[in-house]
């Protein structure tokens, strides 16, 4: 794939069993690091029980991936949510490398929340290494405020979701999105009717916050 523009538009979808090839060789483009802060393992092969959730979902589990706006049979990002306890969706976020500070694991993570909000979850929780705990901040700034677990080499956050409205004729589906370098910061002209722009940036957050988005384990 070519290099990542810095204003490249993207467009988001579900998964389906025929992007399986392309969503291992994503994974297969992402450094070890950048596996192992998603999967807790830096295998260098997709790991096969969650490539089938994710392109064969059973009920209750939602995914989506991120490709550019005119190459949709290539993905750049992954999420997904799967339940773990009666009204309680797990989020998993993986964004290769090249593709990262660009908003892509902060559209996840609101789209993703906002659709498991509409099958009726209550909260969603999280997980990531203890010395990337900044990761969880993008859930507090995109879902709520955070109750986190014991810590140990991870920690867990849980976040409770605030049921979304049902905006009459209109559905989850995504239409390209706008993206900039900085995913704390909207562009400086407003996104096109149909497209999304990012949030801006909040004050008062660590500087540990303006990093890659990439997901953590969040299994």
């Amino acid at each position: 794939m070519g290099r990542a523009h810095p204003h490249q538009e993207f467009a988001v979808r579900t998964p389906v069993p025929a992007d399986s090839p392309e969503l291992c060789r994503m994974y297969g483009r992402c450094a070890p690091a950048t596996r192992y802060h998603r999967f807790l393992s830096s295998s260098p092969a997709f790991p096969p029980g969650h490539l089938d959730a994710v392109t064969r979902p059973a009920p209750g589990v939602d995914a989506l991936l991120v490709t550019p706006a005119g190459d949709r049979s290539h993905p750049v990002a992954l999420g997904s949510t799967h339940p773990v306890l009666p009204g309680t969706v797990e989020l998993g976020v993986l964004v290769e490398d090249v593709w990262q500070r660009r908003g892509l694991g902060r559209l996840l993570v609101r789209r993703l929340a906002r659709r498991a909000g509409l099958r009726g979850a209550v909260a969603l929780t999280a997980q990531a290494p203890t010395g990337r705990r900044w990761v969880l901040w993008l859930l507090r700034d995109e879902v709520g405020t955070l109750e986190y677990g014991p810590m140990s080499d991870t920690v867990r956050a849980t976040a409770r979701l605030v049921p979304p409205r049902r905006s009459r004729g209109r559905t989850d589906n995504c239409a390209p999105t706008r993206t900039s370098r900085n995913e704390f910061s909207n562009s400086s002209d407003s996104a096109p009717q149909g497209r999304e722009a990012l949030p801006e940036r909040r004050s008062g957050k660590s500087p540990e916050s303006q990093v890659r988005p990439c997901g953590g384990p969040l299994r």
